[in-house]
């Protein structure tokens, strides 16, 4: 099979081994998942096709795009984990394809099988593939967006076809539905800093052959190309070559619609909480307690590009290298190699620079320039396997070595610190095994002259690292979920259509197992009220709250099922019978430890 065949199947099969494996085995974990699903199933339950809703409240947290899919899923495979995390997993694989595509282009197929396994293979990217949640399908979009723009000559021609523009705002407008504002505002970003870029490029390379006895100074030349890239003349000449009355008819079709229709539905209210609360107040002010220093991105790119992050330092490197000095590989293009650096830097760089400034910081929001990151790692790993000798022998070798030492550290020190956070969680320390056989396999390789195997090698340890991990180390924790079992024995005491009454104690995941409204009362006035509207109902609370609970009814509750709080070392979630009626031998009470 020709090479351009068999690349982009190997990367497709990665990418389904990670993304699927055991997908529906893991309970829903709280917060985002069992939101957006129970989102799903309530507009299932409803028919409704507009409105986001949870808990049977408004929900402004985000837009229409993933309760679309979700409820396409829920009609082909029930409600159930596998259905909500379908299509973030379909999608996950099909932007590996889209970063194969995309590398391909602008700089090879073997490029391109690299980039792809490395997205595939790396920790967080595979989480956010895995879980219910509007991320996978954000990067999809975005990632089909620099594909579009690609594909259709934008790195390599000063304009697009008219196709080409509907093609990439198209799939901008898909991405505006998925996440909001910054699934145009971003590409659009990255495109126009692109232009900026070139057209600097070619300014200083038109300079570059006069001469100038009086050359300035290099932070000088520096702050005179900053200035002249930022012209206002020149950011106008970009804006308009983007076809920015193109963007905007082709949003007006794809997107505009629907946030026009919730808008009415709700009287602005969705609008009002989504685009002032979770897009202008995120930017401007952390909320929820989601803030970090200007560096966060540094420490969650280390951290969830893992273990591809081992040489990404490098890869930064030669791409600076290569954009600075002009340096290229003898027998390859100058001009497109240069522009394919210039765009793969500008699409991470951008992202990263705009979330480092943004008060509210979470590791994925970074994650739509993955991709880009997986491209720059995998230029450097090609450039290794041809020409070891171009790349610095010590931090490509301590790349490789990185998985032997993390896969240690992780074996060790996860099981010491379990016993003495989480007891009964020692186990954890399985997750290094794949990081030290494969550690040792590509030592041995590199000791014993192999040095064309090692990058594979280390491809497959990455994607046993995070399949183990992300399926099968997920699958086990998620085993000690509470609100699953809470939810069975409610339904074990007071048959199928149980409903459940939270007393100062709710978790999302509650809703979505007991497929009815939870109401949260903080008092004991409401929660007589609750009683009232549902005299046959269980109570859910804590057990700090225990007496006031007592205090509430006038009497001991019957207890159903204690359970011990999810990954907490202290602290009880109880489901009981608002009476106590029964005699003692009937009172059902397991402790689940």
């Amino acid at each position: 099979m020709r090479p351009e065949l068999r690349r982009p199947l190997i990367v497709v099969a990665a990418a389904l081994f990670v993304f699927f494996t055991w997908l529906g085995k893991p309970y829903l974990w709280d917060e985002d998942e069992p939101k957006n699903a129970e989102c799903a199933r309530e507009m299932l339950e409803a028919d409704n096709w507009v409105v986001p809703q949870f808990n049977y409240q408004l929900r402004t947290d985000k837009p229409i795009l993933l309760y679309w899919l979700m409820l396409s899923s829920y009609k082909t495979f029930g409600v159930n984990e596998f259905a909500a995390r379908f299509w973030s997993a379909a999608l996950a694989v099909g932007t590996c394809w889209l970063t194969y595509g995309i590398a391909r282009k602008l700089y090879g197929s073997s490029v391109g099988l690299w980039a792809g396994l490395a997205l595939a293979g790396s920790l967080m990217f595979a989480v956010s593939g895995r879980a219910a949640t509007p991320d996978s399908t954000l990067i999809f979009c975005t990632t089909l967006a620099m594909f579009a723009f690609v594909r259709f000559g934008g790195t390599t021609q000063t304009t697009l076809s008219r196709g080409g523009y509907v093609a990439l705002y198209g799939a901008a407008a898909l991405a505006v539905l998925a996440k909001g504002p910054v699934g145009i505002v971003l590409p659009g970003g990255v495109w126009g800093l692109f232009l900026l870029c070139r057209r600097q490029q070619q300014s200083h390379d038109n300079s570059t052959t006069q001469t100038n006895d009086a050359t300035p100074a290099r932070w000088r030349r520096v702050l005179n190309a900053i200035f002249a890239t930022l012209a206002p003349r020149r950011l106008l000449e970009v804006t308009w070559s983007l076809r920015p009355l193109t963007a905007l008819a082709v949003l007006t079709i794809v997107a505009l619609p629907w946030y026009v229709l919730v808008g009415y539905r709700t009287d602005g209210a969705w609008l009002a909480g989504f685009l002032g609360k979770h897009n202008v107040a995120r930017f401007t002010g952390a909320m929820e307690g989601h803030s970090g220093p200007i560096f966060y991105y540094v420490i969650a790119v280390l951290v969830g590009f893992f273990p591809w992050s081992c040489f990404l330092g490098p890869a930064i490197y030669r791409l600076v290298r290569r954009l600075s000095t002009n340096e290229v590989s003898a027998g390859e293009d100058a001009l497109s190699m240069r522009a394919s650096d210039t765009f793969v830097a500008c699409w991470a760089g951008l992202y990263l620079g705009f979330f480092s400034l943004a008060r509210t910081k979470l590791p994925s929001y970074v994650l739509p320039c993955y991709p880009a990151l997986a491209i720059i790692t995998a230029v450097y790993v090609d450039e290794a396997v041809r020409r070891l000798a171009a790349v610095p022998k010590f931090w490509y070798r301590a790349g490789l070595a990185s998985p032997l030492i993390v896969g240690v550290l992780l074996g060790v020190g996860l099981p010491i610190a379990a016993y003495f956070a989480m007891p009964g969680f020692e186990w954890l320390g399985v997750v290094g095994i794949p990081l030290i056989v494969g550690g040792l396999a590509i030592v041995a390789a590199e000791h014993r002259g192999r040095t064309t195997y090692v990058p594979a090698l280390f491809a497959v340890t990455a994607l046993a690292f995070t399949t183990v991990t992300v399926a099968g180390v997920a699958s086990r924790l998620s085993q000690s979920a509470t609100s699953p079992q809470l939810v069975a024995a409610a339904h074990a005491e007071r048959g199928p259509d149980a409903r459940l009454i939270g007393f100062r104690h709710f978790e999302p995941t509650l809703a979505f197992y007991a497929r009815s409204e939870v109401p949260l009362v903080h008092s004991a006035e409401s929660l007589r009220a609750a009683l009232a509207a549902n005299p046959q109902a269980c109570i859910v609370t804590r057990d700090e709250y225990w007496n006031e609970l007592a205090a509430a009814l006038g009497t001991e509750p019957e207890v159903l099922l204690r359970q011990r709080r999810f990954l907490r070392r202290n602290g009880e979630i109880i489901i009981a019978l608002p009476t106590s009626t029964a005699t003692a031998e009937r009172i059902v009470e397991r402790t689940q430890r």
